[in-house]
C-alpha cells in the first residue's frame, strides 16, 4: 500500500518482497446511519450520484484497507464520496450511528452487534 500512497519509498514491493503465507481474510462491510434513505448498495450509489461529494464515509485511517475499499467503490461506481479518516474504528462508530457521518467501512465483526441492534444498517 505504501508504494501507492507515498511518492518515494526506498523499496519496490513487487521486487523486494515475496509472499510467505496468507495470514487472514477479513470481510468488510459498508455500514450506514439508520436514517440514511437507502436499503442496499444500488440505492446508495443512486443517492451518491444525486449528491456528488456530499456523502462522507468514515474509516479507521488514511491508507487503511477500509479507505482503499471506499476509493475502489468510488472508481467502480463512478461516484464521489468524502473520506473521513479517524484514529481507529472505535472512534468513528458513534458518529455513524448518530448520523454525523452517513457511512462507515468496517470489518464485519467490528460492527456486528450494532447492526444486530439496529443502530447501523
Amino acid at each position: 500500500v505504501n508504494h501507492h500512497v507515498y511518492p518515494k519509498v526506498p523499496y519496490d514491493p513487487e521486487r523486494d518482497f515475496a509472499p510467505i503465507s496468507l495470514i487472514t481474510v477479513t470481510p468488510l462491510v459498508i455500514a450506514a446511519y439508520p436514517g440514511l434513505p437507502v436499503k442496499d448498495i444500488r440505492e446508495l450509489v443512486a443517492l451518491a450520484k444525486t449528491k456528488p461529494g456530499t456523502l462522507g464515509f468514515a474509516t479507521p485511517g488514511t491508507a487503511s484497507t477500509q479507505h482503499l475499499t471506499g476509493e475502489m467503490l468510488m472508481a467502480a461506481a463512478g461516484i464521489e464520496l468524502v473520506h473521513i479518516p479517524y484514529k481507529g474504528a472505535g472512534q468513528s462508530i458513534p458518529d455513524v450511528m448518530g448520523g454525523q457521518v452517513p457511512l462507515g467501512i468496517y470489518g464485519i465483526l467490528t460492527i456486528s452487534q450494532q447492526a444486530k441492534a439496529g443502530k447501523l444498517k
